[in-house]
Formats: structure tokens, C-alpha cells, sequence
């Protein structure tokens, strides 16, 4: 009984350490585990550099806020102009979304040709985060935030309209 548990204890601390690592995910499932080793030009080494996560996530953070901050900013406006809520979110992603997808699929090339790199690192970083803005752009930006807002209605936004006076 105390052998199965130091394994189940030793089991479940291995693992949270690996998930830290990247064992979970895209580029863990290319890199990690050695897929697509052949199409990318790579021998896979069972794990994931320890700088790339933490670079993934200041390129993405970065590259996220200023699609959310210019989607939200637009229909912020529009709300604030005296659209209902609905309508404020489907005028501002209607109105925004060109951009930020044209945005999106110049960031997903430029960061894909990271994979044509010779050094693994680049390779990783490149696929990584191309995939991110990819799924950032489109699932979160395109779905989830619209969505959520729809959901949310007027509660969404805190604070008063403008004044019909001040409205342009």
C-alpha cells in the first residue's frame, strides 16, 4: 500500500513538473514527442528548450492586448455612441475584424518561417507561436470574446454612455 502510494505521489509530481516544462500542447507534440521531425528538418531530444515558453508568452501577451485592446476599443465606441450592447459588438467586429485578421495572418508568416531556421530553438518558437496568434485571432478574438460580450449584454460595460449632446 505505501509503495503505491510513493509511486501515485512521485507519478503526480513528475508529471506537474513536466506539464511546467511543456510536456502538454502543440509544441510539445511536434517537438517534445518528435513529430513531423522529417518535414521540419529536426531531431527531436525528448524535451523543449527553457527559454521558448517564457519568449512564447511575452511575443503572444503582447501581440493578444493590442488585438483585444483594438477590438474592444471599437466597440466600446460604438456603445458608447448609443448602440445597444448587440449591436455595439457586432458593429465593432464587423469593423474590426479585416484588421485584425489581416494583422494575424502577416504575424502567423512571419513567425512560420522561424521552422525554416536550422536552429531547433527558432523552430519551436516559430511553430509555437504561429500557431498561438493563429488560434488567438481567430477561436479567442473571433468567438469567445464576442461571444462572452453578447452574453454579458449592458453589464458588460460599466459606467455611462455619453451625453446626447456629446455624441459625434
Amino acid at each position: 500500500m505505501a509503495v503505491g502510494v510513493d509511486y501515485s505521489l512521485f507519478y503526480l509530481r513528475r508529471e506537474r513538473e513536466e506539464r511546467a516544462l511543456g510536456r502538454s500542447g502543440l509544441i510539445t507534440l511536434i517537438f517534445q514527442d518528435g513529430r513531423l521531425q522529417h518535414l521540419l528538418g529536426y531531431t527531436s531530444f525528448g524535451g523543449i528548450i527553457a527559454w521558448v515558453p517564457l519568449f512564447m508568452f511575452v511575443f503572444l501577451f503582447g501581440i493578444s492586448m493590442d488585438y483585444h485592446v483594438f477590438i474592444l476599443s471599437r466597440i466600446r465606441e460604438l456603445w458608447s455612441r448609443g448602440s445597444s450592447a448587440h449591436d455595439a459588438v457586432v458593429g465593432g467586429i464587423a469593423s474590426s475584424a479585416g484588421v485584425v485578421t489581416s494583422a494575424a495572418l502577416i504575424m502567423v508568416a512571419v513567425f512560420s518561417i522561424f521552422a525554416t531556421l536550422p536552429l531547433v530553438d527558432l523552430k519551436i518558437l516559430g511553430v509555437g507561436t504561429a500557431a498561438a496568434v493563429l488560434i488567438d485571432a481567430t477561436v479567442v478574438r473571433g468567438i469567445l470574446v464576442p461571444a462572452a460580450l453578447a452574453l454579458l449584454g449592458e453589464r458588460a460595460w460599466r459606467g455611462r454612455r455619453a451625453e446626447p449632446s456629446l455624441r459625434a
